[in-house]
């Protein structure tokens, strides 16, 4: 799980489409398996199957990492 910044509701219907498609690149390089998740408009959930060889940090680094950095060059805030 992570949260947005002061918990503000910035994840609308478009950015939420495009947080989803980043963390499916993600997923799909690192070969994770995500089981569930939900993105609500201040936070996301995440139950992944990570392989061992990746550790967690890693990977949600990643996903976050990539997801903040195109939302800043995307997205007015």
């Amino acid at each position: 799980m992570w949260i947005t910044k002061y918990r503000y509701k910035v994840l609308t219907y478009d950015i939420k489409k495009r947080v989803r498609e980043i963390i499916a690149v993600v997923v799909e390089e690192l070969n994770v398996k995500i089981e569930n998740g939900v993105i609500s408009s201040d936070h996301i959930h995440i139950f992944a199957n990570i392989p061992p060889h990746i550790k967690v940090s890693e990977f949600v680094q990643k996903a976050k990492g990539r997801s903040s950095k195109k939302y800043k060059k995307n997205f007015q805030y």
